[in-house]
């Protein structure tokens, strides 16, 4: 997943709160395109006032997961956007990480029968990874 608008350090989305987002795409009737391209189900990562996940589902109201670093109801703005910026840059944007993805992660974490806390996405200049804690 390569995007050269994302850099810095890695976000940490409560694993709890982001199981109620992925019960929303596997339950969703319809999954929405991301800038017209079909994607399949998933989540959208979604820099704007903070950075959060939220499902790519056409459904009206949908479960919106802060990074923790990057949540503007929890944080002062000068928190939160500076690590908004340090992450995400400076403008809007989203990105899409696949179900199957995060599946095959869990899976992985839950095999040795540890209960996942956080679902973390790792940025750099050049890409961005997933994975959990």
């Amino acid at each position: 997943m390569i995007n050269p608008r994302i850099h810095g350090p890695r976000l940490h989305f409560p694993w709890a709160k982001l199981v109620k987002a992925l019960n929303e795409v596997r339950s969703a009737r319809q999954i929405r395109p991301l800038y017209g391209a079909k994607t399949g189900p998933g989540l959208w990562l979604v820099g704007d006032e903070g950075v959060y996940l939220m499902p790519n589902t056409s459904a009206e109201k949908r479960t919106i997961v802060y990074a923790r670093e990057c949540d503007p109801a929890k944080l002062a703005f000068e928190t939160w956007w500076g690590n908004k910026s340090a992450t995400f840059g400076t403008g809007d944007g989203v990105e899409f990480i696949a179900l199957q993805d995060i599946d095959a992660i869990a899976a992985r974490f839950l095999e040795n029968l540890k209960r996942p806390q956080h679902f973390c996405v790792d940025i750099s200049e050049e890409e961005f990874t997933i994975g959990m804690l």
